[in-house]
């Protein structure tokens, strides 16, 4: 049914743009309004590629026909960039879609100024996916912009209720989230709550569409309301988000297994954070067992994820002061550390030098220090590794893991091979002692 759908459409605009040819001033908007039902066709296929150069082609054939008159194309124009701009986030291309909204808001403005109102549901709703897709790519302050904007045009619209409320949850749960990474989270919790209350009421009509769109919605709150400070209503947000990530898990375990994982993994922090440590050790244990059944399931992609439950999993332990616990822990997830850190040194070399000084100054408490020795070496190896590519930054941590070797060949009866550390601290130390004190 799509297939011929776009079949038709095409033949429209090969239709239209013959006839342009001969006479582009009665056929032109013609063709630009064949373009866009072909791209909505190609859009909804999910053929995003040839939808995007769609989109292209009518963005600038109706700017060239607003130029013209104005007061007949400034509307399709407006429309226009809008759908671009959803096209170009679609296939990644943020920066490109970013410059699109921002025509697209200045003709926003325009047509307001002008009384036109008809367009700013669907305007909101560009604004709401293109900053989605920015807070999906971690660039929170640019996704501020867009997602404020959407927000602003339903809560100055005359008509409120023309804005479809999954929009509008939408762009306020990714606001709220999008303060939040700026610091500023008095102002995401009630964003927050307003994306919590409109979330559950859509999912108490369509609970099978809308209960994944909650959990989300509660689990930025439990973040604005961590970030704010208020660890115990944080906790009770973030409680409830993994009751409803573990009921969708029942019902379709393949599917929400990745999103109960990342939930379980909020859940500890929350309790954590409020001093539940026997629900945050039993939280992150579960976090674990998920993210290694979905490894084992063949799902490479979430390794980095069990390695970092297990090291905040340790974290408890070692605040229970189960020290065995943790150090089993660690190990498991220093393994897998290392082979991330062979495969991508830049994003993984670093976490593996914090994880094998952690796994040593267990071994140590544990009175084990003839192990904590060559995990402190390698640890060197490591920190000298990243030294050399950003000396400012890990010069301290160098001469930390330096001096606990240092202590460590103490105690194993190594005074030699401790003096020549030493000696190689006090090198460090002597060439940057700024850089030392004020990271230390």
């Amino acid at each position: 049914m799509q297939e011929q759908q776009i079949d038709r459409c095409r033949a429209a605009v090969a239709a239209h743009r013959k006839l342009a040819e001969t006479d582009p001033v009665r056929h032109l908007p013609e063709l630009a309004d064949a373009l866009t039902e072909l791209g909505g066709a190609l859009w909804e296929a999910e053929q995003e590629e040839e939808a995007l150069a769609v989109a292209t082609e009518t963005a600038a054939l109706y700017k060239g026909l607003a130029e013209v008159d104005p007061g007949r194309f400034l509307m399709p124009r407006f429309g226009s960039l809008v759908n671009l701009a959803i096209s170009l986030s679609t296939v990644g291309r943020l920066d490109d879609a970013l410059a699109a909204l921002q025509s697209a808001v200045a003709l926003h403005r325009q047509l307001t100024a002008s009384g036109s109102t008809g367009h700013a549901p669907g305007f909101a709703a560009a604004l709401t996916q293109v900053g989605a897709s920015l807070i999906e790519a971690d660039r929170f302050e640019q996704a501020f912009p867009p997602l404020a904007e959407a927000v602003n045009a339903y809560r100055c619209s005359t008509d409120p209720n023309g804005f479809s409320p999954v929009v509008i949850a939408a762009a306020l749960t990714n606001l709220a989230l999008a303060l939040c990474h700026l610091d500023r989270a008095e102002e995401a919790v009630p964003e927050a709550r307003e994306a919590v209350a409109i979330h559950s009421e859509l999912a108490r009509h369509a609970p099978g569409q809308f209960m994944p769109e909650l959990a989300r919605s509660l689990t930025n709150l439990g973040l604005a309301l961590s970030r704010q400070g208020d660890t115990g209503e944080a906790l009770t947000a973030a409680r409830n988000a993994c009751n409803i990530r573990r009921t969708l898990a029942d019902a379709d375990r393949e599917r929400h297994l990745p999103d109960l994982a990342r939930s379980l993994t909020d859940l500890g922090t929350a309790a954590f954070e409020a001093g539940e440590l026997d629900e945050a050790a039993e939280t992150r244990y579960h976090a674990v067992v998920s993210y290694d059944e979905l490894v084992k399931a063949g799902r490479e992609g979430f390794r980095p994820d069990l390695a970092d439950a297990l090291v905040r999993l340790a974290l408890v332990h070692q605040q229970q002061e189960n020290l065995e616990q943790a150090f089993h822990c660690q190990r498991y997830a220093l393994n897998i550390y290392r082979s991330l850190a062979e495969d991508d040194p830049g994003r993984y070399l670093p976490i593996l030098g914090g994880v094998l000084y952690n796994h040593a100054e267990t071994h140590a408490v544990l009175g084990r220090a003839g192990e904590a020795v060559p995990l402190l070496q390698e640890a060197v190896v490591v920190h000298r590794r990243l030294f050399l590519t950003h000396p400012s930054r890990y010069l301290p941590l160098m001469a930390r893991v330096l001096d606990r070797l240092a202590v460590q060949l103490t105690a194993t009866g190594q005074p030699g091979e401790a003096a020549a550390v030493r000696k190689e601290l006090a090198a460090f130390t002597a060439a940057t002692p700024d850089v030392i004190a004020t990271r230390s």
